[in-house]
């Protein structure tokens, strides 16, 4: 027996005893040929004495090291009789007496030192001597006593050497101390390095003087001879990994299946190994595996950098990259960010991507090897024997004990560090059953499968709990156990916030994660003896008061708490944010989030079954878990609400041009609204000024102010000459003229305010009759008048003459002259009357945006400061929504259910806080504004309550401005803080909310509320004498204003002095023939807008069926055939085998370039190296049955035609059998999938790939006779065109083993809105289209039967069929190109994406689009028809259509009749008369000279001839000049019969107007003549 290790005992039962009740070990020692046996004393040396397993520790034999005869005797207690075993061991003396000595003892590392043994004595021989530092790190072995080593350096370094037999018995011997100092350079090195000695190499790299790659290498072809090889290998390869920070990739792959190795050969001596030599190797090879993982997690954890040589490595090319769509590197879609594909987002993924698929790999593999190295050390356990394993870089713990002794128990783990085991823990196990306790504590937890989780467990430890059974199994149970997980204590901790508010400061926290989060408030206060009061709510504002009940919690900061507290991770979970506050003031500030988390199956983290701990702190995380399985703990320290670092080292306009570009433009174009809304202010004053009537004396000393209210209808302003005569009941004025030199009137939409003087009171008035000369020019000769307001000035007493006329010739009763009596009460209150004056002045007034450019003219409120107004409210109401942006988006809670409607209250009420909050700060800049008082009229009276000093405009600009900067800011903080991508969702909302706001909602709001106050309050009087609020600003209110109104603008011109009683009225024939006229130019102008709209629609049509096609369309169909080399005329399989393997494949994948150098960046591309291939290219064929041969018996097995019937639809085995043959070569899933219905095959993978599967199938006749057709298709995207391509290579095998080829190439534009432009274009479109419509629908109203009668009425319904079908198909071709496009940019073209449905559509859109155009182009003809000559045409078809009809059934039979004969005849001899439809194209045309008879005169000379001849002169001589002579008849009768009334006059007029107005006509004197007397009759007074 060997003394120098542990030694195990094992017993067991025999002839089938039952369970003993009681089992006992005693050990005894004695001496030779001697009886008599004295019993060992049992102290901690043993291990299971009371099992049927004993192990005894060396430190019995080393406290007896004299005796040298033991025996082991083991009983077996059966109630009252017991049986007994004994085992008698000698003991092998281990090697005694001798010395060893090492020379130098001072050295450098390149000196050999030599280690010598001598004069030792043993029974057996000396097996090896092996050299350990004192710690038990083996440096050298050798079989011979003397041999030299390189030593590491150090002062005083002890080392000792193991003197070993040939049954393992070691004695140990110090030597000498030794100093070794580094030298800087190590001679030869490089072959002592090949020398292949493991000594040698090893002792270099513990040395530490040359870790890098190369160094491994050399290590790659030792052997493990024995176990000292493995031992010394083994901690070679510690030494090597310990410099975590300085492994590459290939050397911790290379590093990691050596030490996986080791441990394989390590299981494999499991029975063959002493446990000190077990202990040696396992603690190194753990040590080695906690390395890796350090090394491999450090970059992804952020605790170490990337590797210059990785970096490198990751993202240089492959040697062999040849664009194969399934190669790992060349798929960006693995190295993206989201949706940033950028250069260096994909360089970063690149190196982030293979440095975690690296630790995926360790991850499983470490698994296996921690299982292994368990296995390992639990053969030489015994029940409570501990291995532990404490080393700088891992901690490991093995103790076998029955499952009772878990009850309290605690684990001791470095950094205090403990798992601790609850007195009432339960597991599926008994008691009384064995189990194997392991525990792990590594320095740094892996990084698992979310990049989310990085910020969580970087900075933390790991602990690994597994609970084993007797088979190594891991157990379940139910009961948490307590883990506390240090954290590492050189992460540098931020400082705390400092506060100092009288009142609660809330915060806000984003608690979003993947993973449940508790969080920590921790405060420092200026005063220990001070409590802080914290309140929180999820989700919602907290809201302090008595009865706490809008609040999720509270708690009081104070000495007893240490002034800390925490929400645990149970209470967060399901919450989206937390809202805090706290009261007091003058304290520090700290928040930060811990979590638990456990590593699943899939090594990714989870957190269910595990709760947060109090004991939890900056250090350590304190959680209770229900899973033995791999935990870390989590730590985030939580920013502020706004965290202006992160703001100012992300502020660059790269990062966020979203939110920069929305201001820079949101600030021009208030600039620009500034300068227009200050041109129009200035405009505005002018219009307020009243305007003195030309025709006013100056010894009229009683004064009329007259408002005049023009329409707001298309056409309402008018540029004629306006009289009036104001009758009252003492006077009546005479014949006055509305005029003014300086500025228009009557404007549309226009208020005039006018100052008549007469000479006395004019009374209680009673009617005005007005009328105007019908001067003005084309449509300003119409005028509709609204209202006229009449105020006496020195009464103030206010009259109303309701109008709401036309004074038009052509429009309603065609008068131009009218009487308005005074409106009583009843009718200024009727309701259409208040509700058409209010509701246009409450949106120009009211609604803050429209009267920026509609707003009535005001001395108070100007459009400029309406300007400021709206972007006030406009930059508030953004800084308020993009504050609460985050929060409406994660708030899902509390919602309700209306039928298919989910209601979020919390979202509405978030948006009614916004609203209010910004409500009220513009309502109180607008009132700040309105309530100003003009500097002109400081001193003047005002009716409201309070108003403000003029120099107050200053302080409401700067205030306006303030804020605008004030929000600008804050909203670019946030938008930094959101990122690009969130900033452009909450732009869009913004954007659309906006305008919905704008152009629906308050327009809305205001009617409803003009409507609702008509309604209501349209009969209570105001305290102005009834004065509309229209009218206000322009009435004169005092006497001040109307003597500096009035003084100057009198004229004693007695020209105008002289009152007529009639002035420029017409007579009703005068009226008459303006009428004709008047009606004459809008048919004119009717026809003329008629065909600018029509040519708008034809343009606009071309522009959006032209802007559809791609004029590279062509070129690419072009290049395409030729760059396929598609042979359309193959004749045998094998031509169609040798173009798939050589033509189609090698073109499918980016070769070399003709230089020979690599395609980079041209991955997915086809060998032209300009179209990407979309997925991949799919072949498939179409194979028939085998079916009896009909009719006929000399075969009995036939194939064919293709027909649905009789299309094979089984499963095969490759060669086409039905069952598996027993020695079939295995196949891959692609070949296989062939062989299986659809038949299908898909060219993925690399070139050579691709031509090894080809090559197969044709060897495995793929295509045989019962293939009838073959597709193969691919899609192509040309990124320098933007164009889709879709090409499909038909190939067809007919029964008669005829080969016909066909390439079908749809290429596809789908930029359907490439621009604004387009898209305005569709928009402006759509609606001519839905005018188009809305005519029909009239004129078939208006015609009813007639209307389809009409072949014009047919065109416009086609054009608007095909006008709404393209619409709507080019719109679902927008959406399914956007889902291509979107699923394309996930992919990166990594996926079959199937073009055909969208090339049809495309095909079909395009036809709607030709008839569109074709339609269009006729519909031209229409607007010709003022044109007699150009009319005939339509009058010939007319005319001829009856003769025409009986003509065509003529020609049809006779025409039939030839295709009949030329088909029987000659269909087998000439293909073009293969079939009926190809022999009527060809006799069509015959008929039109295209022919050559050449052909058909060789097969018959004497029948083609004839039928020849008989066709010629039946339809081309007779039958084409009956249709010759049928339109001649036809056109000579319409020129005699045409009309030459209204249309040729209307065209005349129209040319001759264009003449006139172009002067390329000068009239005649009958025509200067005509003007004359017109005018003369214009002047006539009766």
């Amino acid at each position: 027996m060997n003394p120098t290790t542990q030694l195990a005992l094992y017993s067991f039962c025999v002839n089938q005893c039952s369970n003993p009740d009681r089992i006992i070990w005693n050990i005894y020692f004695g001496k030779i040929n001697s009886t008599i046996w004295i019993s060992a004393d049992p102290m901690n040396w043993f291990y299971g004495r009371n099992t049927s397993r004993f192990t005894i520790t060396k430190n019995l034999f080393d406290h007896y090291s004299n005796e040298t005869l033991w025996k082991f005797e083991v009983i077996y207690s059966f109630g009252s009789i017991n049986s007994t075993s004994a085992f008698i061991f000698e003991i092998n003396p281990p090697p005694s007496a001798g010395s060893c000595q090492i020379n130098p003892t001072n050295g450098t590392t390149n000196t050999l030192f030599r280690v010598t043994c001598f004069n030792w004595k043993t029974n057996e021989t000396i097996k090896d001597y092996s050299l350990y530092t004192i710690s038990k790190q083996i440096i050298a072995f050798s079989p011979v006593p003397s041999f030299r080593v390189r030593l590491p350096v150090g002062e005083n370094l002890n080392f000792v050497i193991d003197i070993r037999d040939t049954f393992d018995s070691i004695t140990q011997f110090h030597l000498s101390p030794v100093t070794v100092i580094q030298q800087s350079s190590v001679e030869n090195k490089l072959q002592l390095f090949e020398s292949e000695n493991q000594n040698t190499i090893c002792q270099l790299i513990n040395q530490f003087i040359w870790i890098n790659h190369s160094s491994i290498n050399f290590l790659a072809n030792l052997t493990i001879t024995s176990v000292n090889s493995l031992k010394l290998q083994s901690f070679a390869f510690v030494q090597l990994t310990n410099a975590t920070n300085q492994l590459i990739r290939a050397t911790l792959t290379f590093a990691f299946n050596k030490c996986f190795q080791f441990t394989q050969q390590l299981h494999s001596w499991l029975n063959k190994l002493p446990f000190e030599d077990v202990e040696i190797i396992v603690t190194q090879l753990v040590q080695c595996a906690s390395n890796m993982l350090s090394a491999v997690n450090g970059p992804l954890q952020q605790r170490t950098e990337v590797l210059e040589k990785d970096s490198i490595s990751a993202t240089e090319f492959p040697q062999d990259y040849d664009t194969d769509l399934e190669l790992e590197w060349a798929n960006p879609n693995l190295f993206a960010d989201g949706d940033d594909f950028s250069w260096n987002t994909l360089q970063k993924g690149k190196i982030f991507y293979f440095q975690k698929k690296l630790a995926d790999q360790f991850n499983e593999k470490i698994t296996n090897m921690i299982s292994l190295l368990t296995s390992s050390v639990k053969l030489h356990l015994n029940l409570d024997q501990q291995f532990i394993i404490d080393t700088p870089q891992v901690f490991m713990s093995l103790e076998i004990l029955y499952a009772k002794n878990l009850l309290s128990k605690t684990i001791q783990l470095p950094e205090n560090g403990r798992i601790i085991f609850p007195n009432n823990f339960i597991s599926n196990l008994n008691l009384s059953q064995t189990i194997l306790l392991r525990s792990i504590m590594t320095p740094m937890a892996v990084y698992g499968q979310s990049r989310l989780n990085t910020i969580m467990t970087n900075y933390s430890r790991s602990i690994s709990l597994s609970i084993l059974n007797e088979h190594e199994i891991e157990t379940s149970f139910s009961t948490p156990i307590e883990f506390v997980i240090p954290r590492d204590r050189n992460f540098e901790i931020p400082p705390m916030i400092f506060e100092n508010s009288t009142s609660f400061r809330l915060y806000y926290l984003n608690i979003t994660k993947d993973l449940p989060i508790s969080i920590h408030f921790e405060i420092q206060p200026s005063n220990s003896n001070s409590s802080y009061f914290l309140i929180y709510r999820f989700d919602q504002l907290p809201i302090y008061n008595s009865s706490m009940k809008h609040i999720d919690g509270w708690t009081l900061f104070n000495r007893t708490s240490n002034f800390t507290y925490m929400i645990d991770n149970q209470q967060t979970r399901g919450h989206r944010f937390l809202i805090f506050g706290i009261r007091e003031t003058n304290y520090h500030l700290r928040v930060y989030a811990s979590g638990c988390y456990y590593l699943n199956e899939v090594y990714q983290w989870k957190s269910d079954g595990l709760q947060v701990g109090q004991l939890t702190n900056l250090h350590q995380t304190h959680c209770y878990s229900k899973h033995a399985k791999t935990l870390a703990g989590g730590l985030q320290f939580l920013p502020a609400m706004i965290d202006f670092n992160f703001i100012f080292a992300h502020a660059d306009f790269h990062r966020n041009k979203t939110i920069y570009s929305t201001v820079i433009v949101l600030v021009v174009f208030y600039i620009l609204l500034m300068i227009y809304a200050r041109r129009k202010d200035r405009q505005n004053i002018e219009k307020l000024e009243v305007i003195s009537l030309t025709d006013n004396h100056r010894d009229d000393q009683y004064y009329y102010q007259i408002l005049v209210f023009t329409g707001q209808r298309q056409d309402s302003g008018t540029d004629s000459k306006v009289h009036f005569i104001l009758n009252g009941d003492q006077d009546h004025t005479s014949i006055r003229t509305f005029s003014s030199s300086n500025r228009k009137i009557f404007q549309r939409g226009q208020i005039n305010s006018f100052l008549m003087s007469v000479r006395k009171s004019l009374g209680s008035l009673n009617y005005l009759h007005i009328w105007h000369d019908n001067s003005g020019q084309r449509s300003k000769t119409s005028w509709f008048l609204k209202y006229i307001i009449v105020r006496d000035l020195q009464t103030m007493k206010t009259c109303y003459f309701i109008a709401q006329k036309w004074f038009a010739v052509e429009k309603d009763d065609g008068q131009i002259e009218r009487v308005f009596p005074v409106a009583n009460e009843s009718e200024k209150e009727q309701f259409a009357y208040i509700l058409s004056k209010k509701t246009y002045h409450k949106i120009a007034d009211k609604h803050l945006w429209f009267s920026i450019f509609s707003s009535p003219p005001s001395n108070q409120f100007r459009r400029t400061q309406r300007c400021t107004c709206c972007f006030v409210l406009l930059f508030i109401s953004m800084l308020f929504n993009i504050l609460y942006y985050d929060l409406n988006q994660q708030i899902d809670i509390h919602r309700y259910q209306l039928g298919p409607f989910s209601i979020p209250l919390q979202q509405i009420l978030i948006g009614i806080i916004i609203e209010f909050i910004s409500l009220f700060i513009s309502l109180f800049v607008i009132q700040f504004f309105r309530r100003i008082r003009t500097r002109h009229h400081e001193t003047l009276a005002h009716k409201v309550r309070l108003t403000f000093p003029w120099w107050c405009i200053f302080i409401a600009y700067t205030l306006s401005f303030l804020i605008i900067l004030i929000s600008i800011f804050f909203i670019i903080a946030r938008a930094i803080q959101l990122g690009d991508r969130k900033s452009q969702d909450w732009l869009i909302s913004i954007v659309t909310g906006l305008f919905s706001s704008i152009c629906l909602t308050q327009p809305m709001k205001i009617f409803c509320l003009t409507i609702f106050s008509t309604f209501f309050f349209r009969h209570r009087r105001t305290n102005n004498n009834n004065v509309d609020q229209e009218a206000q600003e322009y009435l004169i209110e005092n006497t001040i204003e109307l003597e500096s109104n009035s003084n100057n603008n009198k004229t004693d011109s007695v020209s105008i002095q002289q009152r007529r009683l009639y002035e420029d009225r017409f007579i009703k024939k005068q009226l008459t023939l303006a009428r004709l006229q008047r009606m004459q130019d809008v048919h004119m102008w009717s026809i003329v807008r008629q065909t600018i709209i029509y040519m708008i629609f034809f343009l606009l049509l071309c522009l959006i069926v032209y802007s559809n096609r791609n004029e590279n369309a062509f070129h690419q169909v072009k290049h395409l055939r030729k760059f396929f080399k598609f042979n359309q005329h193959l004749s045998t399989v094998n031509q169609y085998w040798n173009w798939l393997e050589n033509d189609l494949t090698k073109n499918l994948r980016a070769q070399q370039w003709y230089n020979g150098y690599v395609p980079r960046n041209l991955s997915g591309y086809i060998n032209d190296k300009t179209n990407r291939l979309i997925g991949w290219a799919t072949m498939r064929q179409l194979r028939v049955r085998t079916e009896l041969c009909s009719h006929q018996k000399l075969i009995d097995n036939c194939h064919y035609d293709y027909s649905f019937s009789n299309e094979e639809k089984r499963t095969f085995y490759p060669k086409w059998i039905t069952e598996k043959e027993k020695d079939e070569e295995d196949y891959s899933s692609t070949i296989l999938k062939a062989f299986q219905y659809q038949y299908s095959y898909e060219f993925r993978g690399s070139l050579s790939a691709l031509q090894s599967n080809l090559s197969r199938l044709r060897r495995l006749n793929w295509i045989d006779s019962k293939t009838r057709a073959i597709f193969i298709q691919l899609n192509l995207y040309n990124p320098n065109l933007q164009l889709f391509t879709s090409l499909t290579f038909v190939t067809e095998f007919f029964s008669t083993g005829f080969i016909q080829s066909q390439l079908q190439i749809e290429p596809m534009n789908f930029l359907s809105f490439t621009s604004l432009y387009q898209l305005i274009c569709l928009i402006i479109y759509m609606f001519i289209i839905l005018c188009f419509v809305w005519i029909q629908i009239r004129s078939l109203f208006n015609l009813k039967r007639k209307y389809f009668s009409q072949f014009w009425s047919y065109v416009q319904l086609s054009i608007i069929i095909c006008s709404w079908t393209a619409v709507a198909l080019y719109i679902w071709r927008y959406k399914e190109s956007q889902r291509i496009s979107q699923l394309f940019k996930q992919t990166k073209g990594y996926i079959y994406i199937n073009l055909q449905l969208i090339a049809y559509v495309n095909d079909l859109l395009t036809c709607l689009f030709g008839f569109c155009c074709f339609f269009g182009t006729i519909q031209f003809y229409h607007l010709c028809r003022f044109n007699q000559r150009l009319n005939l045409f339509n009058q010939t078809l007319k005319h001829s259509l009856n003769d025409l009809g009986h003509f065509v059934l003529m020609f049809f039979f006779i025409f039939l009749a030839f295709v009949c004969l030329f088909y029987l005849l000659f269909s087998s001899q000439i293909r073009s008369y293969a079939t009926f439809i190809t022999t009527a194209q060809m006799l069509f045309e015959m008929s039109l000279s295209k022919f050559d008879v050449k052909e058909l005169f060789e097969i018959d000379s004497l029948l083609v001839p004839f039928c020849f001849s008989l066709f010629m002169i039946l339809i081309v001589f007779l039958c084409m000049g009956m249709f010759v002579s049928i339109m001649n008849n036809s056109f000579r009768s319409v020129r005699k019969k045409q009309n030459k009334n209204q249309p040729a006059e209307v065209y005349s007029y129209m040319f001759n107007k264009f003449l006139r107005w172009t002067k390329l006509k000068k009239p005649t004197a009958n025509e200067i003549h005509e003007e004359i007397d017109k005018i003369m009759r214009s002047q006539y007074r009766p």
